[in-house]
């Protein structure tokens, strides 16, 4: 056998296994895009029962919250009795009557040196609460002058979504809007404007 032919042959044979070898590559890159498109699926899945079992947690706690309202600014004391310390706020700053119902009412978090913290209040009637909190409204210079605040307990879900907007709160207060959170949605309003819109970015 010549040369040439040598070479042929070999050349021939090198073809072959290329194409071999190109075909179990294929048939790799096949069985690896399937487990990819598998592997997407499931984490697609993963994610919509997270977003799901998230959103449940989040409605179960906002109903425990229901009832709850934050009161701040009042000092911290050790054997206080935070039930006292609400519903004389009540009293006295908002005025209103002494039926009101509280099943209990305690301090929030861990304990922070030089700094009070709020006091979470949970009434027996949620149309007290709601007395209240509209009163803290209508009131609120009032309060703001003695110190003091009353709002609602927002979900540690809320909460997170609010941090994440806390650059743009501070930079829409820092420009002369008026903002305010209604729960996780940021809303601003020019002073130019008489409705409030929301803003994210």
């Amino acid at each position: 056998m010549s040369d040439v032919e040598n070479a042929v042959q070999f050349a021939s044979s090198e073809i072959e296994d290329t194409k071999k070898k190109i075909k179990e590559t294929s048939s790799e890159i096949k069985v690896i895009t399937n487990q990819y498109s598998d592997i997407k699926t499931a984490l697609s899945d993963i994610k919509t029962k997270t977003d799901e079992l998230e959103a449940k947690t989040n409605d179960l706690e906002s109903r425990s919250m229901r009832k709850n309202l934050l009161f701040y600014g009042l000092n911290e004391s050790e054997q206080e009795h935070c039930q006292q310390k609400v519903i004389q706020v009540i009293s006295e700053r908002l005025q209103l009557a002494d039926d009101i119902v509280l099943d209990r009412a305690h301090r929030l978090g861990k304990p922070k040196h030089g700094k009070s913290r709020p006091i979470v209040a949970k009434f027996h009637y949620y149309s007290q609460r709601e007395l209240v909190r509209t009163t803290a409204t209508s009131k609120y210079d009032v309060l703001r002058n003695a110190g003091l605040g009353i709002g609602i307990q927002q979900t540690k879900a809320v909460l997170n979504k609010r941090r994440q907007l806390n650059d743009v709160f501070n930079r829409e207060k820092s420009a002369g809007k008026q903002v305010k959170w209604a729960g996780s949605r940021l809303m601003v309003r020019n002073n130019s404007s008489d409705q409030f819109r929301e803003v994210t970015c």
